[in-house]
């Protein structure tokens, strides 16, 4: 999101960071773009907050505009505080004076009441919401935000201006497939992603590992390497063990001919690049990108029949790619012009 951001707007950009690291992929050789490191902005307490908050005041005395990056973070489900924070902050940014937005955001419909009152506070200030996806749009309409816009996500911007290089694939038809750590915190999808790869094989298929998140807290990796070993000996069942940069992530995807994935963005690029993606659904954020392509049934809940759901959306696309294709080509141009609302 980040990346998309940098290569669609013009002018010098600060990006407030918790930690310059987590960036490390995007350069600033440029001049374009300055990394400013405020660990205590959003997470922090005490007189290292308000410090933190004099600080980011003092950037928004220069300032031409302020872009909050919204995603799945604005409706307290992941972590209220910071939710209500992010929220402040833009508001904090209309009333300097500063042109603040929030940039694609997905709305759960039942957002904390803290995250709620501190969203709707900024829209009354003069923020603009701009809500990635038309479900999240009419969610966000009956809690009563204000200075709604409908947008996608900023990820649809990501420009083609580069070819990335790929690690060694697997020879002949490709399947890419991500298991999100997020989802294994709640379910243990080991056997559900085992007997989809079973599956991908049997239709003959390699079948790429792709991690879209490495963290601490939240590591696709260790997911996808628990079902890795039960292929062991298998050349076709590749572990991609690095994270990969946005723009060759799409890449990989253009490359496949079948994407299943556990996080949203990965499904993005998939769109991107002309693939119908199986998602599986976290926090109500998918539904309203896959009702824009008319993909809805490629959306997979997680949970007990995910291993038979997930086999089944396979099934429905590989009886039809070209109906699949058609359907994302027909509606790709759209999503990127929604997503250039978020920058105009």
């Amino acid at each position: 999101m980040v990346e998309s951001y940098l290569e669609s707007v013009n002018g010098v950009v600060d990006v407030i960071v918790r930690a310059r690291s987590d960036f490390a992929e995007i350069s600033s050789e440029a001049g374009h773009v300055t990394f400013v490191e405020m660990p205590d902005l959003i997470y922090s307490d005490g007189p290292a907050h308000l410090r933190a908050v004099g600080r980011f005041a003092g950037l928004l005395q220069d300032a031409a505009s302020l872009a909050v990056v919204g995603a799945d973070i604005m409706d307290g489900a992941y972590n209220t505080r910071a939710s209500v924070r992010r929220s402040n902050l833009a508001a904090m940014g209309a009333a300097y004076g500063v042109d603040s937005r929030i940039l694609g955001f997905s709305w759960n419909g039942t957002a904390t009441p803290a995250a709620l009152t501190a969203l709707k506070r900024a829209g009354r200030t003069g923020v603009r919401c701009l809500v990635r996806d038309s479900v999240s749009f009419d969610r966000a309409t009956r809690d009563g935000l204000t200075n709604l816009r409908l947008a996608a996500d900023t990820v649809f911007s990501l420009p083609w201006n580069e070819e990335p290089e790929l690690p060694k694939l697997p020879d002949g038809r490709l399947a890419l497939v991500n298991a999100s750590a997020l989802i294994g915190r709640s379910e243990d999808q080991s056997q559900a992603y085992v007997a989809l790869v079973r599956h991908l094989r049997s239709l003959g298929y390699g079948v790429v590992l792709l991690p879209h998140v490495i963290r601490p807290n939240g590591d696709d990796l260790q997911e996808l390497r628990k079902v890795c070993d039960f292929f062991e000996g298998d050349t076709e069942v590749v572990l991609v063990s690095e994270l990969l940069r946005p723009k060759a992530v799409r890449a990989l995807c253009s490359r496949s001919e079948l994407v299943v994935t556990g996080r949203m963005h990965l499904g993005i690029l998939a769109l991107s690049a002309g693939i119908a993606p199986v998602i599986f659904s976290t926090q109500g954020k998918v539904e309203g990108v896959m009702k824009l392509f008319g993909l809805r049934e490629l959306v997979v809940e997680p949970g007990p029949e995910m291993g038979a759901a997930v086999v089944a959306a396979v099934n429905l696309i590989e009886r039809d790619h070209a109906h699949y294709r058609r359907l994302v080509k027909e509606k790709l141009a759209d999503a990127q012009r929604l997503s250039a609302v978020n920058f105009n």
